[in-house]
């Protein structure tokens, strides 16, 4: 009889739920000083990039304890000699959204720099520098002059809508040239600067010249060169242009 009130008892000990409880903490960091993982994609070396337009600067960013805004971005235009800010504090989203400056380097180079809540820090620039230079336009096209009553000359063409690269692209205005002769580019003097229109009316030119040339220059004037040229005191010729631009008219 005592044999079985003593099993009762130990039956009746293993069915009750263990007296037992427990919390945790959250994770808690003493120390941290592993710097992000970080990768400059591109601009990376070797780039033309076109001033005015806007590129996407890319990069990969890793890190355990990387806050909201824990990248930023510079550039230098004179192989990292200096720097100036482009984006600071910004998302780790992979890619940023840059318009570019109006500037015309060949040694352009991106600054990129990760930093984590510990104040880890990694960074890196362009392995190689990239160019940063002018749109230039796409010449206009189908130009063609005429004479009409009077011994006017009307010149005109079909607008400009894309640069070289094929981006979209609302010339600043064009210029017309014109010349006694189709093979000296120094003798193409300008005769007018067309903002807005495609066409330019040569008051005369049937009784001045016994024969006409003209060229017509689709503009984008990033920094004032073209505007500088207009104004000179002696009309400027074509030749001019071509070497105020560094031969890419």
């Amino acid at each position: 009889m005592k044999y079985l009130l003593c099993l009762g008892l130990l039956l009746a000990a293993t069915a009750m739920p263990a007296m037992l409880g427990f919390a945790t903490s959250g994770v808690s960091v003493i120390l941290d000083n592993r710097d992000p993982v970080l990768a400059l994609i591109s601009p990376n070396g070797g780039e033309v990039w076109y001033a005015g337009e806007t590129y996407n600067i890319t990069w990969t960013a890793t890190d355990w304890w990387l806050p909201p805004t824990a990248v930023q971005i510079s550039y230098s235009a004179d192989g990292g000699n200096s720097f100036e800010m482009v984006a600071d504090g910004i998302a780790n989203t992979g890619s940023y959204a840059w318009p570019l400056p109006l500037i015309d380097t060949a040694e352009a180079l991106v600054r990129i720099r990760a930093t984590d809540s510990q104040g880890n820090f990694s960074q890196q620039d362009s392995a190689m520098p990239f160019t940063i230079t002018f749109v230039p336009p796409q010449a206009p096209q189908l130009v063609t002059a005429s004479i009409v009553s009077g011994g006017d000359a009307v010149i005109s063409w079909e607008p400009v809508t894309q640069t070289v690269t094929g981006v979209p692209l609302v010339p600043d205005g064009y210029l017309v040239f014109h010349s006694p002769d189709a093979g000296d580019e120094s003798q193409f003097t300008l005769l007018a600067n067309i903002v807005t229109g495609c066409s330019y009316t040569h008051s005369g030119a049937a009784q001045n010249y016994p024969r006409s040339f003209y060229r017509v220059v689709a503009y984008k004037d990033y920094d004032g060169r073209v505007a500088a040229l207009i104004k000179a005191p002696q009309a400027p010729t074509l030749a001019d242009l071509r070497t105020l631009s560094g031969g890419r008219p």
